[in-house]
């Protein structure tokens, strides 16, 4: 199933100024009670604090991607606390991270990333999940923010120790783009700040979220330029969108071995849906991706970009649809493809493991989806494979009068339910994944 409402939000930054030579912190602003933002997270690299983030689900924490382009061995993450010499917080490993796909390091465009965690965080009154703003949330000029961050607090490098947060009001685009302030704004920008530099984040502030009602804007980014009218310097605090974080699980690109199972299906030459390789010789798929005449089909396997012909191409010799196969209701709509001859596995071609047969996954158990479906309402094809992570929901959720009751005995829900983070027409038949 598919909406126009599965097309990824436009990504929307937030720049903050401030001037001065000594305003180099969480200028200003109070210091920060525990439980007070319970979803702050500050990144660790070898112990030293780095940067900020906030927790997005259980699993993820939203930051900014140039925070995360080290060594992922050398990170640990820390939630729960406001002192960092506190050691209470919940501590862990990263798992992974995963950067916007155009980020760019040299203009800082798309500077947005998240953290795959090494296990879910534990929910209480110190540690909480914070909204995201929708994608095409306005926020007028003049409203009120809240930044958090421990960033430096004097121009040699001086870190505080303890949580501290500051109201920042968001600027409209005429003040930002003016000439005092070298125009400093794109499209999809807005700025936010004190003018006078009396309250503002400042280095090591990076990652931090910007909350505006108890919802996640975005996460912050810090750049000091020596450009000014003055001989001072100038703070840009970039703010990447929350939204795009939608983006960005939704909308990732994989790269050439990272879902080795992914087989894409062809008739007549043109990609009509996806499978994974359960063996040597057999592809899982949906039974409705294989009703067409056997003849006009073509399986391909190892590769990532559906204009690459260096994958192993097969014809297949058998469509196996599942018995009770429902073309209505979708009910058992599950098939396997016997392949020609067996695919040879190396790096690019792998066979996936199956799940039990009584394998039981809690909702919100994240799960991974692959394919290169339809990315508009328009039918635009994206060549190259891309992979979102959806939470699992129960079946009380799935069935109620909200969702027409679409599930029936054995079948399983997952998704976005604003439709940011789904997958889209063409994806049928692609796996759904979820950790062991």
């Amino acid at each position: 199933m598919w909406s126009s409402k599965s097309v990824v939000p436009s990504l929307c930054l937030i720049l903050i100024i401030c001037s001065s030579v000594e305003v180099l912190g969480i200028i200003g602003g109070r210091y920060a009670r525990l439980g007070m933002f319970p979803h702050h997270v500050s990144l660790h690299v070898e112990e030293t604090y780095i940067a900020g983030g906030s927790l997005v689900s259980e699993l993820f924490v939203l930051t900014c991607a140039h925070c995360i382009l080290d060594d992922i061995n050398t990170y640990t993450v820390l939630i729960g606390v406001v002192d960092l010499k506190d050691t209470a917080g919940q501590t862990f490993l990263p798992k992974e991270f995963i950067l916007h796909p155009y980020f760019n390091p040299i203009s800082m465009d798309y500077d947005i990333g998240l953290i795959r965690l090494s296990r879910p965080a534990i929910i209480d009154e110190k540690v909480q999940i914070i909204a995201l703003a929708p994608g095409d949330a306005i926020y007028p000029e003049d409203t009120l923010a809240i930044v958090t961050g421990y960033g430096d607090i004097d121009p040699y490098k001086t870190r505080q120790n303890c949580l501290k947060y500051v109201y920042v009001p968001i600027w409209g685009p005429e003040f930002c783009n003016s000439s005092h302030y070298d125009r400093i704004t794109d499209h999809g920008m807005v700025c936010a700040g004190d003018d006078d530099g009396g309250d503002n984040p400042c280095p090591g502030d990076s990652g931090g979220g910007l909350v505006v009602n108890h919802i996640l804007i975005g996460s912050t980014f810090t750049m000091w330029s020596f450009k000014s009218v003055v001989p001072s310097l100038r703070l840009l605090l970039i703010m990447c969108s929350a939204a795009e974080v939608i983006g960005i699980i939704g909308g990732r690109f994989a790269r050439l071995g990272m879902f080795p199972h992914h087989v894409s299906l062809h008739v007549e030459e043109t990609y009509f849906a996806g499978g994974s390789l359960v063996s040597e010789l057999f592809v899982l798929t949906c039974a409705h991706c294989i009703l067409h005449d056997i003849n006009s089909y073509t399986v391909t396997i190892g590769i990532v970009d559906l204009k690459d012909t260096a994958g192993q191409t097969f014809l297949p010799k058998e469509f196996i649809v599942h018995p009770r196969y429902d073309h209505e209701t979708f009910d058992y709509d599950i098939g396997l493809i016997r392949l020609s001859r067996p695919a040879i596995i190396d790096e690019k071609v792998q066979i996936i493991a199956m799940a039990p047969g009584n394998a039981i996954y809690p909702k919100d158990t994240l799960a991974i989806t692959t394919g290169f479906g339809d990315i508009d309402p328009y039918k635009t094809r994206q060549d190259c494979l891309k992979y979102a992570y959806v939470p699992l929901w129960g079946p009380e959720r799935c069935n109620s009068r909200h969702f027409i009751s679409i599930t029936s005995h054995g079948m399983i829900c997952a998704g976005d339910e604003d439709g940011r983070d789904n997958p889209c027409n063409g994806d049928s038949g692609g796996g759904l994944i979820v950790d062991r």
